[in-house]
């Protein structure tokens, strides 16, 4: 179909097949790239999970429903590109916490690890939602994809969530050491403070992981633990969801950030190594 619009994915072939949902996140015909997110409702540890792939029904009509793809626990998902114009991106959970742009371009839309991503130029650009208390959960999981430009002008700030208290979950990459440090704030002081052992790159696309509360802080990148504080966390009140900046000291990043997401459990180690396979290619095994 036309644009893609005939792409199933099942759990099965046969009679007993149960269609699964789905998100149609690009499908380019003409660079034969395509990216997809899909909902698999379990995946074991032990042994291979099979899915399949179905296409080319004359007539079809597009089967994606993003909203359907991700669980209650998610609380935004972004894929960092322009929608519906350059001054917005869009949540594709059913809470509809979108982003707003500083300005119409600003930050610009770039080419991301996954389709599109946001470029920010480390002197002015951000993008931040309305507050929410759905965005400060009293446990999280906070991911990203990150590829920090060669300078830093200041330790920038990545993600900051805070509220009107400034108590925050606040992640930033060291301006020398490139190292991610995540901070929760309690207003005055930090309540958590841990530093990743490996540096981000100005030349590779990492996913960096924080997960927050039930005495469980950690750092992972690229789906390894680097960090760890077992100390009580102090959870922010309805919070402002920042990409690119601090809410009130602004130091702004300088660099891209891409397939932003927060959800409001402790992911486990073997789930966050998942996801890190998954984004870079390495989770699927394709048999024709």
């Amino acid at each position: 179909g036309t644009g893609g619009a005939s792409v199933r994915f099942v759990s099965s072939l046969g009679s007993s097949q149960a269609l699964l949902k789905f998100e149609k996140v690009r499908f380019d015909a003409a660079n034969k790239k395509a990216e997809y997110f899909v909902k698999i409702p379990s995946v074991s540890k032990d042994n291979d999970t099979y899915f399949y792939l179905l296409y080319k029904r004359d007539g079809a009509l597009d089967g994606s429903d993003k909203t359907e793809v991700y669980g209650d626990e998610f609380k935004a998902v972004y894929h960092m590109k322009d929608d519906p114009d350059t001054s917005h991106i869009k949540d594709s959970t059913i809470n509809g916490n979108n982003g707003t742009k500083k300005g119409a371009g600003e930050p610009a839309e770039a080419d991301g690890k996954v389709e599109k991503a946001q470029s920010f130029d480390g002197s002015n650009d951000y993008i931040a939602t309305a507050s929410s208390a759905d965005l400060a959960p009293s446990t999280a999981t906070i991911s990203f994809l990150v590829k920090p430009a060669a300078s830093q002008s200041i330790s920038s700030r990545m993600i900051n969530i805070q509220d009107a208290t400034n108590k925050n979950y606040d992640i930033s990459i060291d301006k020398t050491s490139y190292k991610v440090i995540f901070i929760n704030w309690n207003g005055a002081s930090a309540s958590v403070e841990i530093t990743s052992t490996s540096a981000l790159s100005s030349t590779e696309w990492k996913l960096v992981t924080i997960t927050v509360g039930n005495n469980n802080n950690r750092i992972y990148i690229n789906g390894v633990e680097e960090a760890f504080s077992s100390n009580n966390i102090t959870q922010p009140a309805s919070s402002v969801f920042n990409i690119g900046r601090h809410l009130t000291n602004k130091w702004y990043f300088n660099g891209l950030i891409d397939e932003v997401s927060i959800s409001n459990v402790v992911r486990s180690a073997a789930q966050i190594k998942a996801q890190y396979n998954s984004l870079f290619d390495t989770l699927i095994k394709e048999e024709l």
